[in-house]
């Protein structure tokens, strides 16, 4: 794989976990005057979401979906499932129902 092509392959994994962050907080951090909120926000997604879906978003787990290439409203709609309980994967159940318990639609 060219150099290139991996570093697009990262930059388009970053920008879809910044976006979904960014959704999930409702662009608090924006109105709060952050200086840096796309980075705060890409941050988060590593920290919480890279642990299990890899830092670019390329799981190499197979109990873990890649999010890579996945797009930001897809990756926000299957948040919101798991919040509100009507994704039934057994699997996500036991994961991402509680990793998304906390989150709130944007204001």
């Amino acid at each position: 794989m060219r150099i290139d092509n991996l570093k697009g392959r990262l930059y388009r994994g970053v920008l879809a976990a910044t976006a979904v962050a960014l959704s999930l907080t409702g662009g608090r951090a924006l109105a709060q005057g952050a200086p840096t909120p796309p980075s705060q926000a890409r941050d988060l997604a590593i920290g919480v979401c890279g642990t299990c879906h890899g830092v670019d978003g390329n799981s190499t787990n197979p109990m873990f979906p890649r999010l890579a290439g996945q797009h930001a409203w897809y990756i926000e709609q299957q948040l919101k499932e798991f919040r509100d309980h009507t994704r039934g994967d057994p699997y996500a159940v036991a994961y991402m129902y509680g990793m998304a318990s906390q989150l709130s639609d944007p204001t």
